[in-house]
């Protein structure tokens, strides 16, 4: 009877992928119908008024004092969300009235290539089954779900890093030109959505050179081929970053990379260690008295300094406290991964927070054990994808940050998972 299950699966796979696809279009209208996109709603709510801003020609501005205290004494220029979601959303916005129904099928669309994407790669990494069981695992994600009903970066981000990760697995298999560009185009536009793709990339710039060292091909990391591979890569992506990089110069006099709000979180995060609280979550109320205990301080927040200026001065004032509190912050941020897993502490939990939760764990133990597999390929995803979710952890943790990596850590899940089944089973699979 298995095997005959298994022999249908491998002959109706393209049948499977257009049920699931069926199902993510399906539970996606549900969201829609029970939980519109609200505009004003926490998340959605300093991306959509960036949008409305460029939408109506007054540019890429935001003031909010919670997060940028002096604001409403600047000119107001803004870093504070990444460009790629608030320029792709303005567009969706423009062409459809900013349609609720639109912008929110959109988010649908977005979860559906995604669960191509983790197919596809998992094809590539350990065959149909695994391709199968990630998109599987993924259709019912209810996380991914949840944040359809939301503009923010995160499913843009999720959707270039996993084409991202599936160009990586042809980088490392093929070498071929193609592969390269795509592959530093995709990072580019995964950094545009959320500036944490960047320390994946990172991790994956690392594990390709350790690969090439534990496979007897280090001298390849001199030969005239690869150089210029790699050089047309960072090419593509400093290209796509450029702009990005080059506005924010001219709004702010400095060049900033990623978002003006790393600092603000930082400092709002990290602030209770100088206090004599147990590590929790800092929640909007308590975030606005501590922001508010600074400025009282710090003088320079009450005049006209622009975002990267005092984005600075949260940083500086944010490591200060850290250096004066090592142990303690070294415990806040062990703690954090009940948030950044669990969602423990950051709101409220109902019903739906402890489906999550399970969901969570069973995926953290499938992934742990695709690590098990020897299989440089998930092994430097993993390792990677680990040191993303960490920087997360050393400064701010929710359960949605795991979302834009979570399509790879589903794959290397299903590996996992194959993993334990009986070795005859496993036969049938390859």
């Amino acid at each position: 009877m298995q095997l005959a299950i298994i022999s249908w699966i491998r002959s109706q796979y393209k049948l499977v992928l257009l049920f699931l696809s069926f199902l993510v279009i399906l539970f996606g209208v549900i969201r829609l119908v029970t939980k519109p996109i609200e505009f004003t709603s926490g998340q959605t709510i300093t991306w959509w008024h960036i949008i409305e801003n460029v939408q109506s020609g007054k540019g890429y501005k935001y003031c909010e004092n919670r997060y940028v205290p002096n604001c409403i004494l600047t000119n107001q220029e803004t870093a504070i969300r990444e460009p790629f979601p608030i320029y792709f959303y303005a567009s969706i916005g423009r062409l459809t009235g900013n349609s609720v129904v639109a912008l929110q099928l959109t988010q649908v669309s977005i979860v559906l290539l995604v669960l191509f994407g983790i197919y596809l790669l998992g094809y590539e990494i350990g065959g149909l089954f695994v391709g199968l069981l990630g998109a599987w695992l993924w259709t019912f994600y209810l996380p991914a779900l949840r944040l359809e009903s939301y503009i923010t970066g995160d499913l843009p981000e999720s959707l270039f890093v996993i084409f991202g990760l599936l160009k990586f697995v042809h980088v490392v298999k093929h070498n071929k030109l193609i592969d390269w560009l795509q592959f530093g185009v995709l990072f580019a536009l995964a950094a545009l959505s959320r500036t944490a793709a960047l320390s994946l990339l990172f991790g994956l710039g690392i594990g390709y050179i350790i690969f090439l060292f534990k496979t007897n091909q280090s001298s390849r990391l001199l030969s005239i081929d690869l150089i210029q591979k790699i050089s047309i890569s960072v090419f593509a992506f400093a290209l796509l970053m450029s702009p990005w990089v080059v506005r924010n110069y001219i709004a702010f006099g400095e060049p900033v990379f990623s978002t003006t709000l790393v600092g603000y979180n930082l400092y709002r995060h990290n602030a209770i260690i100088a206090k004599d609280v147990p590590p929790h979550y800092v929640d909007s109320e308590e975030a606005y008295r501590i922001i508010f205990e600074l400025v009282m301080r710090r003088d320079e927040l009450l005049t006209p300094i622009n975002e990267a200026q005092v984005n600075r001065i949260f940083q500086e004032e944010a490591f200060k406290i850290i250096r004066e509190h090592p142990l303690k912050y070294v415990k806040l941020v062990v703690y954090r991964f009940s948030h950044l897993w669990l969602n423990i502490s950051v709101k409220e939990l109902l019903l739906m927070d402890y489906v999550y939760m399970v969901q969570n764990i069973f995926l953290l133990i499938a992934f742990i054990l695709g690590l098990r597999k020897n299989n440089w390929v998930v092994r430097i995803i993993g390792c990677s994808t680990i040191f993303y979710l960490f920087l997360y952890l050393l400064v701010d943790a929710q359960l949605r940050y795991i979302i834009p990596v979570m399509p790879g850590m589903i794959m290397i899940g299903s590996v996992g998972l194959l993993s334990i089944l009986p070795a005859k089973i496993q036969q049938e699979f390859i």
